[in-house]
């Protein structure tokens, strides 16, 4: 980074030697931080290199709390969904039907054409086709647009 503008909004890790080296400091958010540890890794660093990349755990990385605030959010809906027949959580989908015909030569496409919901409690199942659409374009068909 060539200056603290640059610096990522994420937090670093930073490794003397190489991304093998089992020194690490981690969670290194703020650019002071970054030019002190940096030193301090190069100090010790016998080739000079220090090895820099993303902190990946999921608390230290923007990308993947929204992943898992997204499957939270998608674990609470599945939890709200109850099975018509029986009642129980957790009705969703299980499967997703591939298919809706090519507007021109009406072969299938790999276009969603419906939805398989399923209960996990009971052996309850029922396919919702689409209502949005009938046709898919050209550019998702096999056939006219290989």
């Amino acid at each position: 980074f060539a200056n603290q503008e640059d610096f990522p909004r994420h937090q670093l890790v930073l490794r003397p030697n190489s991304q093998h080296d089992a020194r690490i400091v981690k969670g290194v958010t703020d650019w002071d931080t970054l030019k002190a540890q940096f030193q301090q890794a190069q100090a010790l660093s016998s080739n000079g290199l220090v090895f820099i990349e993303t902190d990946l755990r999921a608390h230290a990385n923007p990308t993947r709390m929204q992943t898992i605030e997204r499957a939270a959010l998608d674990l609470v809906q599945r939890l709200r969904s109850h099975c018509p027949a029986c009642d129980a959580p957790g009705y969703a989908v299980t499967e997703i039907k591939l298919g809706l015909p090519c507007a021109d030569c009406g072969s299938p496409t790999s276009v969603r054409r419906g939805e398989v919901w399923g209960c996990v409690a009971c052996e309850h199942r029922e396919t919702l086709w689409r209502t949005d659409l009938s046709e898919a374009s050209a550019a998702h068909c096999p056939q006219c647009n290989p």
